[in-house]
């Protein structure tokens, strides 16, 4: 949302800014798609990982979708974390 004020608040609040979605995304992706220069230096500043750090998480979860055996519960529980504060 591009939200500089809501951002502060979360992280004062204790989100984790390490979070990331289903599809894999972090805070950080969805502040520089909605072309937030202050969220994406607000959470760079409180340890959301670079983007580059995602083409990692993506790989693991397409090895997680191909092998349906791997257990996924932390991701899971990150997800209904992410969700939750949304």
């Amino acid at each position: 949302m591009a939200n500089v004020v809501i951002t502060q608040l979360l992280i004062w609040y204790g989100v984790d800014v390490k979070s990331r979605d289903a599809r894999g995304q972090t805070p950080l992706s969805y502040a520089r798609r909605a072309g937030s220069q202050e969220c994406v230096d607000i959470l760079l500043q409180h340890g959301c990982p670079n983007d580059s750090s995602s083409l990692t998480s993506a790989s693991t979860a397409n090895v997680s979708l191909r092998n349906p055996n791997i257990n996924n519960n932390n991701a899971q529980c990150d997800l209904n974390r992410s969700i939750s504060i949304m």
